[in-house]
């Protein structure tokens, strides 16, 4: 009796094994599946939409009014070509001198929106006003001062014909550490004397671009620079998104890995 019982019941034993095995493996199989679709159904809306907050913050004194005008005049260009590659972008801008944006009620500002009227009707009547220009101080208060999101690209645009570090509480370098612990991407359009000051602090595309323009440059041609402003800007949005190929072959290889193991238990 014990013979004929012990085989029947190595036999049973593995088939219980077996069918918890496999249990286990649809069960995982069915969770890598559900998974697979939804990272692909997520990075294939990132394909087609991407967003982005867009901060100006410009030098408030007396020798900076017209590049108020300008964005008063470029920003709804800039926010065409943003919608034309997918980009859903929101916009602010603060003034600065030795405080920053809502740090001095002399300062305008206007925290990120789409309402291109609201930004306008601000820049085109700025009071400027001359005091010490911390540039690095500007960018830093910029951080907080405005209301960014999260999932979205952070970008600062500075906009300056001083110093950057002209009386500033923080170096360089400081200034670099919090960006990149922020996840914010800084632009800078200066003078090119200047272009030293910034350039552990902007941002480089993977092509070596460094996210610094000469404001001589833009006062000359402005329509020419105004261009280039633009492509450099959606193309950095562009590389900060992640590549959506990315997930789907993590999620392909996780499922060939689950069938290959489900082959091997069956």
């Amino acid at each position: 009796m014990v013979s004929k019982w012990i085989p029947y019941c190595r036999v049973m034993e593995n088939d219980i094994l077996t069918g918890r095995s496999m249990a286990i493996t649809k069960k995982a199989t069915a969770i890598a599946l559900g998974t697979f679709i939804s990272v692909g159904l997520t990075t294939q809306a990132q394909a087609g939409y991407m967003a982005a907050d867009v901060a100006f913050v410009i030098d408030q004194s007396g020798s900076m009014q017209n590049e108020f005008a300008w964005l008063g005049n470029s920003l709804e260009a800039m926010d065409n070509q943003m919608r034309a590659n997918g980009i859903d972008a929101r916009y602010g801008v603060a003034g600065y001198e030795r405080l920053a944006g809502s740090e001095s009620n002399k300062n305008i500002f206007v925290d990120f929106t789409k309402d291109f009227n609201a930004i306008s009707s601000s820049v085109n009547f700025v009071n400027t006003y001359g005091s010490q220009e911390r540039g690095y101080h500007a960018a830093h208060w910029a951080l907080g001062g405005f209301s960014w999101k999260d999932n979205r690209v952070k970008m600062v645009i500075l906009i300056t014909d001083e110093s950057g570090d002209q009386a500033s509480s923080m170096t360089e370098t400081q200034l670099a550490g919090v960006l990149k612990d922020n996840n914010v991407l800084l632009n800078v359009i200066s003078l090119n004397n200047y272009a030293s000051e910034w350039d552990e602090t902007v941002y480089t595309t993977k092509d070596g671009e460094k996210g610094f323009f000469d404001l001589a440059a833009l006062r000359a041609d402005p329509d020419t620079l105004t261009d280039e402003i633009i492509k450099r800007k959606v193309k950095e949005i562009i590389e900060e998104v992640p590549e959506p190929a990315t997930a789907g072959v993590i999620g392909f290889g996780l499922l060939s890995l689950l069938f290959t193991r489900r082959r091997r238990l069956s």
